[in-house]
C-alpha cells in the first residue's frame, strides 16, 4: 500500500501558503474580502495589536500541514494512484468538508455570501493543488 510521502506533504503545505498569501493580497482578492467581511484598513490595522500577523500566518501553515497530512494519509488508506486520483480526493474532501462547513458557518456569521465565496474559492483551490500534487508523489 506504500507509506506518507512527506516531501509531498512539505510541498502541498508550501504550495496552498503560497495561494494564500496571493489570494488574500491586493493582487487579487483582498479587497473584496476586507469588504464582504466588514474591514477598513484602519480595523485591519487595529487587528493587528489584537493577534500578530506573523501568529496568524504560523497557525495558518501549521494547518494547512494537518490538512496535506491527512490527505496524505487518505490517499495510503485508499490507494490513491496517480495526479487525477488525488486531484479528486482533494476535490471531495472540499464538496464533502471544507464547502459545507463554512457555507453552515457563513449562514450564522452575518456575513455576505460574497465572504464564503472568497475563502472557498480558495479552499477549492488549494485542496485540489494538495490532492493532485500528493497523489502525483505517491
Amino acid at each position: 500500500m506504500g507509506e506518507v510521502n512527506y516531501l509531498a506533504v512539505i510541498a502541498a503545505t508550501f504550495i496552498a501558503a503560497a495561494l494564500g498569501a496571493l489570494w488574500y493580497s491586493p493582487v487579487l482578492f483582498a479587497e473584496a474580502w476586507m469588504k464582504a467581511n466588514g474591514h477598513t484598513p484602519e480595523k485591519m490595522e487595529a487587528m493587528k495589536n489584537v493577534r500578530s500577523p506573523a501568529v496568524a500566518v504560523a497557525v495558518s501553515v501549521v494547518c494547512n500541514l494537518a490538512i496535506a497530512f491527512v490527505i496524505a494519509l487518505l490517499s495510503v488508506w485508499i490507494g490513491i494512484a496517480g495526479w487525477m486520483e488525488g486531484l479528486g480526493l482533494g476535490l471531495l474532501i472540499w464538496a464533502g468538508f471544507a464547502a459545507p462547513l463554512a457555507l453552515s458557518a457563513n449562514m450564522f456569521s452575518g456575513k455576505p455570501l460574497a465572504a464564503f465565496v472568497i475563502d472557498a474559492s480558495y479552499q477549492f483551490v488549494y485542496l485540489a493543488l494538495m490532492g493532485l500534487v500528493i497523489g502525483f508523489w505517491r
